[in-house]
């Protein structure tokens, strides 16, 4: 479990604005492993559910993976 947090902090993401639907995509580049991959793909909707809004823009923060 540490080594998996450890990858998720220090993995590289695209962090994409979209005003149109009040989105701001974290998209977090693949994992070393499929298995990783999917434990983080669970962390992401469990983030997701919490509908956080990032501060002072009004966006609602969206993670997801890019596989």
């Amino acid at each position: 479990m540490r080594a998996l947090a450890k990858s998720l902090i220090f993995a590289k993401a695209n962090i994409i604005p979209n005003e149109k639907d009040k989105l701001l995509v974290v998209e977090l580049y693949s994992l070393a492993t499929p298995c990783d991959n999917l434990a983080a793909k669970q962390i992401c909707e469990v983030l997701n559910e919490t509908e956080t809004i990032f501060p002072c823009r009004d966006l609602k923060l969206f993670y997801k993976i890019a596989i």
